[in-house]
């Protein structure tokens, strides 16, 4: 089995549990605004702020084994029409769309303290271990990863 080259890796991220959700319910029932919305807008702020203090480098060198820098994250968004299972807790108006959260790490730009390319391959094993680490911090129902193979089509 040849190991796979990914051009970018995501992960897609399941609504939240305990304290957060209280919190996205409760922000989401006094703003009128959608659960969805409420949870990316804070997860995305969650993610900013350990962004900024390394945490990615620090728990992606550990799982790599390997001192590395991840370089600029891409977050967007996975939009459903409809209700799908394992989202109805971000659902608050069945009219209204449902979103959840997406953070794409691009494997060029990870590089070593020095600037050089990293000497690790990564894989999607590296991935599901960054996935479980957030999911776990974060309380989250579920992470899920997927991986973009460098000759798929953008």
């Amino acid at each position: 089995m040849s190991t796979q080259i990914y051009k970018d890796l995501s992960l897609i991220f399941g609504p939240p549990s305990g304290d957060l959700f209280e919190e996205v319910v409760s922000l989401s029932e006094t703003s009128g605004e959608s659960r969805s919305k409420i949870y990316e807008d804070l997860l995305f702020d969650i993610i900013k702020g350990v962004e900024a203090r390394g945490f990615f480098n620090e728990i992606l060198s550990k799982i790599v084994r390997e001192d590395l820098q991840v370089g600029d994250t891409f977050r967007t968004r996975q939009i459903f029409h409809s209700v799908r299972p394992n989202l109805e807790k971000l659902v608050s108006n069945s009219e209204d769309t449902i979103s959840v959260p997406v953070l794409m790490f691009y494997t060029s730009r990870f590089h070593s303290p020095d600037g050089n390319p990293i000497k690790t391959t990564l894989t999607t094993d590296h991935l599901d271990a960054l996935a479980a680490v957030l999911g776990h911090t974060l309380k989250l129902d579920w992470v899920q990863s997927i991986a973009a193979h460098h000759s798929q089509a953008a």
